[in-house]
């Protein structure tokens, strides 16, 4: 009967420990797809400027659009695979519209030509 008691106790104790635990918050940040093909096995003499021209203008083209398969993956990681986490999602506009967000300065800056390679998601 003893032991009993000490196991209620501390099956409570666990419990309430549990319970009050916060949950982690956790920011995403960006969504994006990489447009550019990756072209890094063609070396030498292979890469001529043709095979180089066909691959930008591939990326350049409008009929090349990523965005339905980048929303479609957007809306299934928020919407689905989120829920499954262990810990908590920051709204996309708590995120968006907070200070540190917009005033953060990467260390890894990209030049105009280098920001044509992705297609970033709204927001």
């Amino acid at each position: 009967m003893k032991n009993n008691k000490y196991f209620f106790l501390l099956t409570v104790m666990l419990c309430a420990f549990a319970s009050s635990a916060q949950k982690k918050k956790v920011a995403v940040v960006t969504f994006y797809a990489n447009k550019m093909i990756d072209f890094s096995e063609i070396t030498g003499d292979k890469l001529t400027e043709s095979i180089a021209k066909k691959l930008f203008d591939f990326r350049d083209n409008p009929k090349f659009n990523l965005e339905p398969i980048l929303n479609k993956y957007h809306d299934a990681f928020f919407n689905k695979q989120a829920k499954s986490f262990p810990f908590e999602l920051l709204s996309e506009n708590e995120v968006i519209n907070s200070a540190a967000y917009k005033f953060f300065v990467t260390k890894y800056q990209m030049d105009k030509f280098q920001v044509l390679d992705y297609l970033v998601n709204n927001g």
